[in-house]
């Protein structure tokens, strides 16, 4: 295996771990490095993954200084900060879009930044005072990118002197070209497809796309970068260049284009790729195997560290190997002759072989990261990809009409608008057959099989020997099969189960999900519930990013019930998507009217999914699989009295065997001094602390009534103060173990109606109840 290929494994694990161990990062690379030293001789691949890991360490642990002096990085909650900025994407009254920080100089790069929507958004360089949110991210300990940390919301702005570099201008100017040409149906998808502003499409048609397994459509990525490399090379050669004069020509091109998308690490890979290739054809030289995809990976890694603390650059590596392997295997099948002779049918077979190793490659990451795996991409990807390949080029005709020849730009953009269709179509359909996504449990089972079905089918194939690479195919599909097959026998049979479901027991999960409430609930029997599903705001969802990779991890396809505890966006935000996604039998809310995007999004939600809809009254009940759920506010009489939202929350019991868990929403000091609640409701063991920990709630009276013995915090970042520190004293006054999901993220508590138990981070705690049951 060649040295390129050691080096690359050993920069990229020594980058991911001196990102990882920050400070104490440099204190190994010196260890690594000595042992790379001492192995040269008697190993050379050692010495060399020793070496480049030492490297990696240095500058992984560099890039995370870094980044700790950002001031990205340093803001804090809330806090009111000045800065001068240029936008990177066109901004949107009312919306969020990226922007280039000039000023300070310590800030200098991307951020995301929330315009108002009383003053119209600067056209150039502008001053922004505003308030900072940091994002649910930045409270992992995971590294990330200081533009990912959170994002400005303005709160004034001030145009200034002075015009946007020229990469922003040709940036802005292309998406103004879009949105004048496609409206505001088509130009989101077809800037996504043309300046990678993908990330700020609305997130139904990311999820659509993902569905369908076309979410790799939406980011530039290889795809991209190879459509319009392709392209180029076609109108080069056919305006009479030579060859060489034109590959070296549309290389520089690619360059340019990956360089005005901000030098994604996909499109970095790619643009190696294609480097390297031509560098090869040139100089008329042969091209050892997944040599350039590590010597890509290298380059990826010198130009951005922590390209790989994140899933996109390590699906796209795994992408490009399954692309690379099958198109191998295939072209061995084409020599054998064992394909049908039909061109059309081969042209398919292949795009399907192709797009077969794609999927199978990044199967394993996808379930680690996401807890699903998209077999239609099987299927979406044969009718996607070559739409793709005539969409994009179409666009890029279509801009470069529209600032050369604008008379005939409508007619490029109307042949564009028909192909932006259709790959929105093939996502819809492909997206809503059966199977079209699969949820994982037992994720880290689940990726070790599928990487080892992976790695006996994408193997090299022989590519020499009368039929050997048929013979090898048939030999490795039968190996693949049988350990799919014992994997499928004795999964069943596998410990553990799925991390939020034991049988007998039942589980109550407290997501973290920042300045919001979203809780995941497991009956003995396994259907599950959901109270909450956290915030939606500007580049956050919640419902998306949290509850629903946190439910597929889990195996759940469907929900028993889904409660809103009321219409405020802390709460509702991303029930939306978890309805959508997972089509609960029963929803419970207030029925308070609300006149909020967001509640009419919920209702349409609920209506499409086909589920029941009951607005929660106290007297209410359900038992599902053991597990009583009592509603006791609010009742008619006290909806009529016109209170805010926060009073009207739906406050419910939970009660399994001798355990009780009470769930207040946001419900305040006003519920709280009801007579028919405050002298009705029975005591519990675990108490959801109302409105985050607020200072107007859980008061006396309320505390003594329900007399818990654990309470959850469910918080995040804020600029309220909460929880404020006079109720959290309170809790532990009262005798209550208090977890908050701010400070060791997600709560879970497991009881089989006698033992809880509780873990929280680090910290673990187990008690027994003597409670008589309910």
């Amino acid at each position: 295996m060649p040295a390129v290929i050691w080096c690359a494994v050993g920069m990229v694990a020594g980058d991911l771990a001196g990102l990882v161990l920050s400070g104490t990062g440099w204190l190994l690379a010196p260890a690594l490095a000595l042992g790379g030293l001492l192995a040269w001789r008697r190993e050379a691949r050692g010495a060399a993954v020793l070496t480049a890991a030492a490297a990696g360490v240095v500058w992984g642990a560099a890039s995370a200084a870094g980044a700790a002096r950002d001031c990205r990085s340093r803001w804090r909650e809330g806090e009111r900060v000045a800065v001068a900025v240029e936008p990177w994407d066109v901004p949107v009254r009312g919306g969020a879009s990226r922007a280039t920080v000039l000023w300070p100089e310590a800030c200098a790069g991307r951020l995301t930044v929330a315009w108002p929507s009383w003053t119209p958004p600067p056209d150039g360089v502008a001053a922004l005072v505003g308030t900072w949110h940091r994002s649910p991210r930045a409270l992992s300990p995971w590294p990330v990118r200081p533009e990912r940390a959170g994002r400005l919301v303005a709160r004034r702005v001030r145009p200034l002197a002075g015009a946007p570099g020229p990469r922003a201008r040709l940036r802005l100017a292309a998406e103004r070209r879009i949105a004048a040409l496609f409206g505001p149906d088509r130009a989101p998808l077809a800037a996504a497809l043309t300046v990678g502003t993908g990330d700020l499409l609305d997130a139904d048609v990311r999820q659509r796309f993902a569905r369908a397994g076309l979410a790799h459509i939406l980011a530039i990525s290889g795809l991209h970068v190879g459509i319009v490399a392709a392209a180029l090379l076609l109108v080069l050669r056919a305006a009479r260049l030579g060859a060489a004069t034109a590959r070296v020509a549309a290389t520089a091109l690619v360059a340019a284009y990956v360089g005005l998308l901000g030098w994604p690490p996909p499109a970095v890979r790619a643009l190696g790729l294609l480097a390297i290739w031509c560098w090869a054809r040139v100089r008329q030289r042969p091209l050892v195997p997944f040599s350039p995809l590590a010597a890509t990976a290298l380059a990826v890694v010198a130009l951005d560290p922590f390209a790989v603390t994140e899933p996109g650059p390590w699906l796209s590596f795994a992408g490009a190997y399954g692309c690379v392997t099958a198109a191998r295997a295939f072209g061995a099948l084409r020599r054998e002759r064992s394909l049908p002779k039909n061109r059309r049918v081969t042209a398919l077979l292949s795009v399907a072989a192709v797009s077969g190793g794609a999927t199978l490659a990044t199967a394993p990451l996808s379930i680690l990261g996401f807890g699903t795996m998209a077999p239609a991409a099987l299927v979406s990807n044969v009718l996607a990809v070559p739409l793709a390949g005539f969409v994009v080029p179409t666009l890029a005709l279509t801009l470069a009409l529209a600032a050369l020849l604008p008379a005939w730009a409508p007619a490029a953009a109307g042949a564009a608008s028909v192909g932006l269709g259709a790959l929105d179509g093939v996502a819809r359909l492909a997206g809503a057959l059966p199977l079209a996504t699969v949820p994982f449990e037992r994720t880290g089972l689940a990726a070790l099989v599928l990487a080892a079905v992976a790695a006996v089918l994408l193997r090299p194939y022989p590519r020499t020997g009368r039929g050997a690479a048929r013979v090898a195919l048939r030999g490795r599909a039968t190996v693949a099969a049988a350990l799919a097959a014992c994997a499928a026998v004795w999964w069943p049979l596998v410990p553990g189960g799925a991390a939020g479901y034991r049988p007998g027991w039942l589980a109550l999960h407290f997501l973290a999900v920042g300045e919001g409430d979203a809780a995941a609930i497991a009956t003995p029997a396994g259907r599950w519930m959901v109270v909450d599903a956290g915030p939606r705001t500007l580049g956050f969802d919640a419902g998306a990013s949290v509850v629903t990779p946190f439910l597929r991890r889990n195996g759940v396809q469907r929900l028993a019930v889904a409660v809103a505890s009321h219409g405020d966006a802390d709460h509702l935000g991303g029930m939306p998507t978890v309805v959508r996604n997972f089509r609960p039998g029963l929803v419970l809310e207030p029925g308070q009217p609300r006149t909020s995007e967001i509640y009419r999004r919920f209702l349409a939600a609920a209506a499409l999914a086909g589920t029941r809809w009951h607005p929660a009254r106290a007297g209410d009940s359900l038992t599902l699989d053991g597990v009583l759920l009592r509603v006791w506010h609010p009742d008619s009489a006290w909806m009529e009295r016109g209170l805010e939202a926060n009073e009207n929350s739906v406050v419910l019991t939970l009660d399994y065997g001798a355990f009780r868990a009470v769930f207040p929403g946001d419900a305040g000091l006003a519920m709280e001094g009801a007579p028919d609640i405050v002298g009705r409701i029975p005591p519990a063991t675990l108490l959801k602390v109302a409105h985050h920990g607020s200072r107007s709630a859980t008061g006396p009276a309320w505390l003594a009534a329900v007399a818990p013995r654990l309470c959850v915090i469910s918080v995040g970042p804020n600029k309220y103060g909460e929880p404020d520190p006079g109720v959290v004293a309170a809790l532990a006054g009262a005798g209550c173990n208090v977890f908050r999901t701010d400070a060791g993220g997600a709560v879970t508590v497991e009881t089989d109606g006698r033992t809880v138990r509780v873990h929280a981070g680090s910290r673990d705690t187990t008690m027994t109840l003597t409670r008589e049951e309910p």
